[in-house]
């Protein structure tokens, strides 16, 4: 390549990266017209809520409606005291069940068995505290006398025994 051709090439070069920048830089006509379409009437907004299911609500409503949850939250409702007191019935006599635990039966099993004769709600419960508690290896075989409602620790222990 001589001298001359490669000076041509620059130019040219030059003078296309010129055009382009200009073309880029002066031609902002479009971002005017895409803002334009960006800006949403009052109207328009209520429309998309109502499309999507939301509401709008005012300043002074939502204000509003924050200090009446306010008060909810601090205030104790009466009528869950009632219902709590409603809901504790007097301790029912508690019914007693003889289980027996075989060889070869998994604590799982045990679980299920206690579960069926409501001795406990939650066979799945009681099996996890038996395994964090680490009773699940020293269950021994043998006929336990259990009764319903007995809590997991009690439970456990005369299983281990």
């Amino acid at each position: 390549m001589s001298k001359r051709s490669l000076q041509t090439f620059s130019a040219g070069m030059l003078l296309s990266t010129s055009i382009v920048a200009g073309v880029y830089f002066f031609s902002a006509d479009q971002g005017i017209a895409e803002a334009e379409k960006a800006v949403m009437t009052n109207e328009e907004i209520q429309a998309e809520l109502k499309k999507q299911g939301m509401v709008q609500l005012s300043a002074e409503d939502y204000n509003e409606l924050l200090t009446m949850k306010e008060q909810v939250v601090n205030s104790p409702a009466p009528q869950e005291e009632a219902q709590e007191e409603e809901e504790t019935p007097a301790p029912a006599p508690r019914a007693s069940y003889t289980l027996t635990i075989q060889k070869g039966m998994s604590t799982s099993d045990v679980c299920k068995i206690l579960q069926e004769a409501g001795v406990i709600q939650s066979a799945r419960d009681f099996n996890a505290y038996l395994i964090e508690a680490g009773y699940h290896k020293k269950v021994r075989t043998g006929t336990y006398e259990l009764k319903q409602g007995m809590p997991f620790t009690e439970i456990s222990k005369a299983l281990t025994r």
